[in-house]
């Protein structure tokens, strides 16, 4: 069962991944359309803090491609 956390956060099986669609105008540079990133944790407070890093380092690497 796949339960939705918050809108990056997803858990199977009790372990948390971090999920989140790619803008269309990089998909080139990526090569698909979502990215889905194991957290290997099954506590909510760490899996939150790690998708908040996660985000702001892809958030930083997308300005970037877009410059």
């Amino acid at each position: 069962m796949v339960d939705q956390i918050n809108s990056y956060l997803t858990q199977k099986n009790g372990v948390f991944y971090y999920t989140r669609r790619i803008p269309k105008n990089l998909h080139d540079e990526f090569g698909k359309a979502r990215l889905v990133k194991c957290l290997h944790t099954k506590n909510v407070q760490k899996a939150t803090k790690l998708s908040i890093e996660l985000s702001d380092k892809l958030e930083a690497v997308w300005n970037r491609l877009r410059l």
